[in-house]
């Protein structure tokens, strides 16, 4: 029978980077729960088009890897201001820099953050018809995130979407070692050879383990990859093993029974104010959009991907609220809009301690947009607009308290 991956078993992790580029293992702590996420692999491949006396092309050329990707997820703070939540390394990569305390966890815009990521999507298979599968991005930046609530978010659930881009992309398939070419492997090996193409299950920075003779982790955090000899059919890597093996082993993918927390918060909860008044501005809900404009270089001579981060250009947050038309806030709103009024917006969701997340925007300012009366409902209007910053790096906040 031949063995599926269960797309409804599945588990991210998010590790933050030392080098970049360098891969990092999952582990229990690194990991979170999405509603759905994809990895596209890139790789320049060109047909050779030097002219030949053949009406063929002949040969094709490859240039740089890339990848692009993008996570979407419900927001989950942990319940407790000691606590980051479990995306929080997405976070910081978005915003670029962490505090935290006793009473908050904030993240905070950074001047031109370098943080990169390696990112896991492990499938957890089980039962004689399903398997386990892994794929990973490595030099991974974030430069996009979206917050949502309300109408705007999951069925009334506040929600975030990362993306950006990525150095590569890789994954980790299932193989067994030959036990012909390596009767013994040793505990400092290094090293093993596969049958006929079984190393084609494994690349750069795939994360397993073995699973038959006796279960190896290596210290129990599974084997990296560091390179795969596709000419002596050998899977290198530097960990030292702890136990010697023999036989023929299943080599599979490395996904940690994650530990997670946090739940889910819903529009019944929360507020919005402008100008520090503690009264509520009535709304159905919204969205905050960061765009950071930052890329990868990709480009110079002698690199086969990127090589280091850079910034592109100037942050751009927008936001939308929708809601309907009150007189009390007609002054506030379209007052404000209408005379070009910056407002200082602060979006509270959840109310709890240790799971209301906040959004502060000290300078936003109000597009030029009309209501919207229907025939037969109430009058309604979505406003929109950009925050702007008041010393470089203050356009947008996020608090956790």
């Amino acid at each position: 029978m031949s063995t599926l991956f269960p797309g409804s078993q599945v588990v991210l992790y998010a590790m933050k980077e030392t080098t970049y580029g360098t891969p990092q293992k999952a582990t229990p702590t690194d990991a979170f729960l999405t509603l759905s996420e994809s990895f596209t692999p890139a790789q320049e491949r060109e047909n050779r088009d030097d002219r030949t006396e053949s009406s063929d092309f002949l040969e094709q050329v490859t240039g740089r890897k890339s990848a692009d990707w993008e996570i979407t997820k419900l927001l989950l703070p942990s319940g407790n201001v000691t606590i980051q939540p479990d995306d929080t390394h997405l976070l910081e990569a978005a915003f670029g820099h962490l505090s935290f305390g006793t009473t908050a966890i904030e993240y905070l815009q950074a001047t031109a953050h370098t943080t990169s990521l390696t990112i896991r999507r492990g499938v957890r298979g089980g039962g004689a018809s399903q398997a386990s599968f892994q794929e990973h991005v490595m030099g991974a930046i974030c430069n996009k995130v979206e917050f949502s609530w309300g109408n705007q978010g999951h069925n009334n659930q506040a929600q975030v979407v990362y993306s950006g881009m990525a150095k590569e992309w890789g994954f980790t398939g299932n193989s067994t070692y030959n036990p012909d070419a390596d009767s013994t492997i040793a505990t400092d090996a290094n090293y093993v050879t596969m049958p006929t193409n079984g190393e084609y299950n494994f690349t750069r920075g795939s994360q397993l383990y073995f699973n038959t003779d006796v279960v190896e982790t290596a210290g129990g955090s599974g084997i990296m990859v560091d390179s795969v000899n596709l000419t002596t059919n050998q899977v290198i890597f530097t960990e030292t093993l702890d136990n010697t093996h023999s036989g023929a082993s299943a080599m599979i993918p490395y996904n940690p029974t994650g530990t997670t927390t946090g739940s889910p918060i819903h529009a019944r909860m929360g507020m919005l104010s402008l100008d520090g008044s503690a009264v509520a501005v009535k709304h159905l809900g919204g969205r905050i959009t960061f765009e950071d404009n930052r890329g990868l270089l990709n480009e110079e001579v002698g690199t086969d991907s990127a090589s280091e981060v850079l910034r592109q250009g100037k942050r751009n947050v927008t936001f939308s609220l929708d809601m309907y038309m009150k007189k009390l806030n007609t002054n506030i709103l379209l007052g404000g809009m209408y005379n070009n009024t910056a407002s200082d917006i602060r979006v509270n969701i959840g109310q709890n301690t240790g799971a209301t997340v906040t959004f502060v925007m000290k300078k936003a300012k109000w597009d030029m947009v009309g209501p919207d009366i229907a025939d037969n409902d109430m009058a309604r209007i979505t406003l929109t607009g950009r925050a702007y910053g008041t010393n470089g790096n203050d356009s947008l906040l996020m608090r956790i308290r």
